[in-house]
Order: structure tokens, then sequence, then C-alpha cells
């Protein structure tokens, strides 16, 4: 991977763990969702809030395990994004926070555990 792409990898992913960085707008989530405990991928706040109280519950270990999780989806999916988007980080940024969109808690700890 060339510097430049390396640069953009490390960039989103340091987004993902802390939460922050410019996202694009997802789809609202579904009526009979509402309520439980998802992240809610709508747009950077909604995701920031939904993560954020999804953690508040949380072990020290849960969360270092949820967060382990969110960083190994967030570094399989930023490096297929970037190679097919060429770079753009825009496109990265939306394509986590559409895959993170709707998911439990379960749902992040097992797919970040598939190789």
């Amino acid at each position: 991977m060339n510097r430049t792409a390396t640069s953009l990898f490390l960039a989103v992913v340091a987004s993902l763990a802390s939460c922050s960085g410019s996202l694009a707008p997802v789809a609202p989530l579904p009526p009979q969702a509402a309520g439980v405990s998802v992240v809610d991928g709508t747009n950077e706040d909604t995701m920031n809030a939904s993560i954020d109280a999804l953690r508040r519950d949380m072990t020290q270990d849960e969360r270092t395990r949820f967060t382990d999780a969110l960083l190994r989806i967030g570094s399989r999916r930023s490096l297929a994004v970037l190679r097919e988007s060429g770079g753009d980080l825009e496109a990265v940024n939306r394509a986590l926070r559409e895959d993170l969109h709707g998911k439990t808690v379960a749902q992040i700890l097992a797919a970040g555990a598939q190789r």
C-alpha cells in the first residue's frame, strides 16, 4: 500500500475508533428497530450517540472487545473501499457507517471475529 493510502486508512480507523468524522446520511432505522440497542448510522451524530450509549453499560473488558471488533470491521472495510474508490475517504466513512447501521453489540462482536 502506498504512503497516501496508508495515511488515509489510518485516518479512517482512528475516526471509527473515536466515533468522529464527516459522514453522509444513511436511511433511518426501520420502525421495528426503534428502541432496540443498535448502532444508528443515520448520520454522524446518531452514530456517535448510539455507540456511546452501547458502551455506557459495558464493563471495561466488554468495551475493549467491542472497540477491537469495530477496529477489525473498519480495517477490513476501509481497505476494500479505498481500493474501489481510489482513496475517497468520504466513501470509506459512508461504507463503514452503513456496515454498522442497525447492528447490535453481539452482531458487531461476531462480525469483528470473522476472518
